[in-house]
């Protein structure tokens, strides 16, 4: 029997696999890695949102001037205009104080606005809307302040121009130059008075009717018109018989009147009367003594006589010479 020697013989033995194991050391490092890298992500996403944010923020107060009104302090006094006169263009807002010691408004001629008349310490607020570059002029439009002196000059310059700063008089030291230049346009203005205008008012008013017992019968009629106060000028006047001021009724001792008055206004009106003894359920004051004179469709004047309302009715006898409507 041959023995083999096996002691140098190459044995075969089955290939072994490399296996890699991770520790769980490991493991917990690569979570920490993965999240911190999300968390990095995060960060680096808001700090780019909070930087667009404070771009944003920066570029609207970079335009804010060109967007937001223009806010001008405006004073009205005798008989001047001072304060901001100078604005960029855009929307321009009049905050207006009247210091002195009558009433007054201010309008802008070119723009076609206007304040309403307010007395001393009265305050109002005129939104010019958007204005473009240019000179306006700025007035009071109460007959005679114009004249005066009441007018002065708004400068809109380009939007973001440099805007000069404008003085703000306060009733300081004028000279003597100024206060007689103050009392030559007051003349003058006064002097420009009466004027030719469309209308006369307080004319003299003749009976429409004279009653078999003697009774004068005279017609008046309550409405709106447009009447010329100075050349040109035309205000919305509530008016009796069309006319400023109110006709003159003019009677003798112990005459009988009967007053017809026909109210075309858009409200209800009565007539008060001083001077002469009414009865009292016919002189006014609606509701407490007589009731309310309600509006009637508009009559022509010839229509007058025919009237039988008796809420257009008032009868007066009077013992004085003469009466006064209000």
């Amino acid at each position: 029997m041959t023995l083999t020697d096996h002691t140098d013989a190459t044995v075969a033995r089955p290939r072994q696999h490399s296996i890699d194991y991770v520790s769980e050391s490991e493991a917990h490092r690569q979570k920490r890695a993965l999240v911190a890298f999300v968390l990095g992500g995060i960060v680096l996403a808001a700090f780019c949102v909070a930087a667009i944010v404070v771009g944003a923020v920066l570029f609207s107060r970079e335009t804010e001037p060109f967007n937001q009104p223009t806010t001008l302090e405006i004073e009205l006094s005798e008989f001047r205009i001072d304060g901001q006169l100078t604005a960029p263009a855009g929307e321009i807002i009049l905050n207006v104080r009247n210091t002195g010691s009558m009433a007054h408004n201010v309008g802008v001629r070119e723009l076609g606005l206007m304040t309403n008349d307010f007395g001393p310490t009265g305050t109002a607020t005129l939104n010019l809307g958007n204005v473009e570059p240019g000179v306006y002029e700025m007035f009071c439009d109460i007959p005679g302040h114009e004249g005066s002196g009441m007018v002065a000059e708004l400068t809109v310059v380009e939007a973001g121009a440099e805007v000069a700063a404008s003085g703000m008089h306060h009733g300081g030291e004028m000279t003597a130059e100024e206060y007689t230049a103050m009392d030559e346009a007051m003349m003058n203005s006064m002097l420009a008075f009466p004027a030719e205008t469309e209308g006369k008012g307080n004319p003299i008013l003749e009976p429409t009717e004279v009653l078999a017992d003697g009774t004068k019968v005279f017609d008046l009629v309550s409405s709106i018109v447009d009447w010329e106060v100075e050349p040109g000028r035309f205000v919305e006047a509530w008016t009796y018989n069309e006319v400023v001021p109110a006709p003159q009724i003019k009677l003798d001792r112990n005459d009988k009147v009967q007053v017809r008055l026909l109210n075309n206004l858009p409200l209800g009106t009565d007539i008060h009367w001083h001077g002469v003894h009414t009865p009292n359920d016919q002189d006014g004051v609606a509701p407490y003594t007589q009731d309310l004179i309600s509006r009637v469709r508009p009559s022509p004047m010839s229509s007058l006589p025919a009237m039988t309302r008796s809420a257009c009715i008032t009868r007066i006898t009077t013992r004085k010479y003469r009466s006064s409507m209000e």
